[in-house]
């Protein structure tokens, strides 16, 4: 009967240990890296309030995705309905976002399950800073949306 109480004494160990390491990793993490995250959060907050949006489009909603328990990725993102095409909406964000220092990367088009609804991506750039113009096409309920990021491993990220 020693051997089988040796045996699942031996499995709380082995569960606290994981558990003490899994903690360690996600404290560590805030630690080291949670200031840092919360200095980008900051400057992609301001960045998003310079960006003036398409005039006469209507905020849907918005989504401001940052935790300093996950600190290596910030998301912010507002989705926008408007009756301009899209040659129209990246027209403008070509030039507001140019005026603001970000860099034109990549325009490709943007599938929902594999099926082609008439969406675009563009891709814009801003040091580590990434912006993402997505045109929903022919998808009911919004137009297009805006997003800022920073970590989530965007072409920006790798300095490309």
């Amino acid at each position: 009967m020693k051997p089988l109480q040796l045996s699942r004494n031996r499995g709380a160990f082995v569960g606290i240990g994981a558990v003490l390491i899994f903690l360690c990793f996600v404290v560590g993490d805030r630690f080291l890296n949670g200031s840092r995250a919360e200095v980008y959060h900051q400057r992609l907050t301001r960045e998003f309030e310079s960006i003036q949006p398409l005039p006469g489009a209507v905020v849907i909603t918005t989504s401001d995705r940052f935790s300093v328990w996950k600190p290596g990725q910030i998301l912010i993102d507002v989705s926008y309905t408007t009756q301009a095409p899209y040659s129209e909406i990246r027209h403008y964000y070509d030039q507001e976002l140019t005026s603001k220092g970000w860099r034109f990367v990549d325009d490709r088009p943007y599938t929902v399950w594999g099926k082609d609804m008439g969406g675009r991506l563009a891709d814009y750039c801003k040091g580590p800073l990434s912006a993402e113009l997505e045109y929903a096409g022919s998808q009911p309920g919004r137009t297009y949306s805006l997003s800022l990021s920073w970590g989530l491993g965007h072409k920006c990220d790798s300095g490309k």
